[in-house]
């Protein structure tokens, strides 16, 4: 770029609406991170207490039937972990494509399932609270900036 084309108002005014939709990007790539980070995490987790519900439940000391009933219904809790984490992670990969719809869902279906974890056991509202609010604020920021994301992509086309 020479100096003619700094005073050129339609250059500057390109190179300034490319550098804010990078910055627009690039806020869209930690979008695309924290989804994943929670799809992630959560796999792992519910994964790990999948595998380990029959030594769980065993631990309760139930007759047989109890038994299966109560084995079945912590591995539907923990089969139900799996699906949000697999959510999040098919989220975040596709965070790019559809950044608003995508990422307002994983808002609303974050807030929710810690809602229905939350009825299931109150005690999981306070544990790891700072961190459920850090994804909250992080989430809320995406669908900002997915917004105006979306917002200027279409005025350039």
């Amino acid at each position: 770029m020479d100096l003619n084309e700094l005073n050129d108002p339609d250059v500057k005014g390109d190179n300034l609406g490319s550098l804010a939709q990078s910055i627009r990007e690039s806020d869209l790539n930690q979008a695309r991170n924290i989804l994943l980070f929670i799809g992630i995490v959560t796999l792992a987790v519910n994964g790990f207490m999948f595998a380990g519900a029959r030594s769980e439940v065993a631990t309760l000391g139930l007759p047989a039937g109890e038994f299966d009933r109560i084995l079945l219904l912590v591995r539907l809790i923990y089969g139900v972990g799996l699906a949000l984490g697999t959510f999040f992670v098919v989220a975040g990969i596709l965070v790019k494509k559809f950044p608003v719809p995508l990422t307002i869902l994983s808002l609303v279906v974050y807030v929710g399932s810690v809602a229905g974890f939350g009825m299931l056991d109150p005690k999981t509202l306070v544990s790891g609270l700072l961190i459920k609010v850090f994804i909250v604020i992080a989430l809320g920021n995406a669908v900002k900036t997915a917004i105006a994301y979306q917002k200027a992509k279409q005025s350039h086309q």
